[in-house]
């Protein structure tokens, strides 16, 4: 399945479970009070329609957090009759709407570690805030900066620049995802698994579709069974098939005095408050935070893991 900008790593499958998260977390950085009964009551085609209009609007949910620290944010416009060939052209807009950066590029992503990739003509490369080419027009198409490495394709191969534009991992692989606390997803040979900033496999690639690692744990599919993984590739869970649904019901996190807990879909407490943040059901699994640390509980709110200090995300 292909991502909101056309990229095949498997992300869709998770937003459902997710989205009432993300809204409430863009709500949140506007100081919009949302309920989250508003949000439970939603239908999976409501909700589908609004993860479609969610991720247009930030360029991919799974870049979200990146987006919103960003101060630039791609914009396009047609010019021309599209019926005589005239294309969209992009330019970049601030936080207050202006144009910043003119509309003169072909195509155009979401600035991330302080470079965005643009595209003019049938090449792209990346430009700085100050709309200079840091890294000259070279690829057949490119992607976000995401922990010091950038996506980017030649011919059908996909490989990682650093920011100086060196390749850190030559093209070699049929599709990749962004790194994500040291890994990245990677496919060959039709199958996908999890390289580190060397491009060496990780986890070998054995799985049908991949999900970017969200703290400590993978969600990958062997076969028809999607299941979590650590980062070393071994299993440590296995949901219910009940629970590999595109939105899980409940339970719903819900917020108890100054604590988190859940709820089921009649109100009905299921998980004592205890957590300092919650977040949705995906696959049988939740990330919780309680004293500190993150760790992913089931539908009967015990650990299935724990960290030990730090955030995981």
């Amino acid at each position: 399945m292909a991502d909101p900008e056309g990229k095949s790593v498997e992300s869709w499958g998770s937003y459902f479970g997710k989205l009432r998260d993300i809204l409430a977390s863009s709500a949140r950085r506007f100081d919009i009070p949302v309920r989250d009964s508003i949000m439970s009551a939603m239908r999976p085609g409501v909700l589908l329609a609004i993860c479609f209009l969610q991720a247009a609007c930030l360029n991919g949910c799974r870049r979200r957090e990146h987006r919103w620290q960003a101060r630039l944010f791609p914009i396009g416009y047609g010019c021309g009759d599209p019926a005589q060939g005239a294309k969209a052209k992009y330019g970049f807009r601030n936080k207050d709407g202006k144009l910043v950066i003119p509309l003169r590029f072909d195509g155009a992503r979401d600035f991330q570690e302080g470079l965005a990739p643009v595209k003019v003509g049938s090449k792209w490369g990346y430009i700085t805030e100050a709309a200079r080419f840091a890294i000259p027009l070279q690829f057949d198409d490119a992607y976000h900066f995401s922990e010091g490495l950038a996506e980017v394709m030649v011919g059908a191969r996909w490989g990682f620049i650093g920011r100086n534009g060196r390749y850190v991992i030559p093209p070699q692989f049929d599709s990749v995802g962004e790194f994500t606390r040291g890994l990245a997803p990677a496919m060959a040979g039709g199958k996908w698994g999890y390289i580190d900033t060397t491009g060496s496999y990780a986890v070998a690639p054995r799985f049908s579709r991949v999900i970017d690692f969200f703290g400590e744990l993978g969600q990958v599919k062997t076969g028809d069974t999607w299941i979590f993984i650590d980062r070393a590739g071994n299993e440590v869970f296995r949901p219910e098939p009940s629970d590999v649904l595109p939105y899980a019901a409940a339970p719903h996190p819900a917020k108890l005095g100054e604590r988190w807990g859940y709820e089921d879909s009649t109100g009905t407490c299921v998980i004592a408050p205890q957590f300092d943040e919650a977040r949705s059901f995906w696959m049988g699994l939740a990330l919780v935070k309680a004293d500190g640390e993150w760790g992913y509980i089931d539908k009967a709110g015990r650990y299935v893991w724990k960290e030990r200090s730090g955030k995981t995300r």
